[in-house]
């Protein structure tokens, strides 16, 4: 019987790359596309996403608590870009040129919805 132990490591480990890409690539769907559009309206406001880590505690945006669930997607996407900020020892990204695209996109999409519409799409990704 194989146990997870047995697997061997490799660079592409998931302790580098905790999720497989998706299909489709940079144009599959974002997951919880709520929070994706919370997260892309903090950034165009000039909070800095913060990368210390893959847990919740090591990775924070102002204002997105749960921000840990989309931030390896939004830079894999390339809508984010890192940028170096002389006081964090982090890794600190912001807003890309795409992800402004993105957003303006996102935000027309949302103004389209009924509120009916926004609530599933909270609850549901």
């Amino acid at each position: 019987m194989l146990r997870l132990t047995d697997a061997p490591l490799t660079p592409q480990s998931a302790a580098i790359h905790p999720r497989a890409p998706q299909p489709g690539g940079a144009n599959a769907r974002l997951p919880h596309r709520a929070l994706a559009l919370r997260a892309l309206r903090q950034l165009a406001r000039g909070h800095y996403l913060v990368m210390g880590g893959k847990t919740a505690l090591g990775v924070h945006l102002a204002g997105v608590a749960d921000i840990v669930h989309i931030a390896d997607d939004l830079i894999e996407r390339g809508l984010v870009s890192r940028v170096e900020v002389a006081q964090c020892g982090a890794a600190c990204y912001t807003l890309s040129d795409l992800g402004r695209e993105t957003l303006t996109r996102g935000e027309a999409w949302w103004r389209e919805m009924t509120l009916f519409e926004r609530l599933l799409v909270e609850f549901t990704g």
